[in-house]
């Protein structure tokens, strides 16, 4: 084309651009869909026991100073299947499990 970006480098530029901008709190799905799939490609190797990389984004906002942020803030989990199935933890619940940790969450989006 025109730019001398194939169609994928135009997604790619796409994403990195929104990415390192405050994101907003409409969705934008198919940058989302990318930001997961970017997780999962950097998952060096399935879980043992169902060979399913499988990663979960869950996004939120803050409150900070009494004030809601206006930026949308993320937590990335994965599945993990350690030497029992039984030990098993899904990408949602580890996801999930980050929130603990947020101090002022305001909101799951």
């Amino acid at each position: 084309d025109q730019d001398g970006f194939a169609p994928t480098n135009i997604i790619a530029h796409e994403w990195k651009r929104k990415m390192m901008d405050p994101h907003p709190r409409s969705h934008d799905d198919l940058l989302d869909i990318l930001l997961a799939h970017k997780y999962r490609l950097s998952l060096k190797s399935p879980p043992k026991q169902s060979c399913f990389r499988v990663v979960a984004v869950v996004f939120f906002s803050l409150v900070v100073n009494g004030v809601r942020r206006t930026e949308r803030y993320h937590v990335v989990g994965t599945n993990d299947e350690p030497h029992s199935i039984a030990g098993s933890i899904c990408a949602e619940r580890a996801a999930l499990m980050q929130l603990r940790f947020m101090p002022n969450l305001e909101s799951i989006t």
